[in-house]
């Protein structure tokens, strides 16, 4: 159990230094980040964000989601855009505060 605290806080204080790619590992690690295809109009998919602050991913700032979604849906959506974002916001036991996930729905481009 200490160890694992230890990891927690030694990937915290890593966190400025985690590039996209080292995010997009550890929200994947973590089953915290999912895509699923849109059947609305307006959007093509929604983008299931978790907030991993002690891992190193804190999504809150809005460039760092449009960073994450990008990476994360890759070649299915090579220039996505951010059409809409609802905050939800989840309870965090072992750190006793809660935290905001975000659900990010994204337009690809049409050529």
């Amino acid at each position: 159990m200490m160890l694992r605290i230890l990891s927690i806080l030694v990937l915290g204080l890593l966190a400025g230094c985690m590039s996209t790619e080292e995010q997009l590992a550890v929200l994947q690690e973590n089953n915290a980040i999912s895509a699923t295809p849109s059947t609305s109009p307006g959007f093509d998919y929604t983008v299931l964000i978790r907030n991993l602050r002690p891992l190193g991913v804190d999504p809150t700032l809005r460039a760092d989601r449009e960073r994450i979604v990008a990476g994360y849906l890759g070649a299915k959506c090579p220039t996505p855009t951010i059409v809409d974002e609802t905050e939800l916001t989840t309870n965090q036991p072992m750190l006793s505060k809660s935290s905001k996930d975000y659900a990010v729905r994204v337009a690809c481009a049409r050529s």
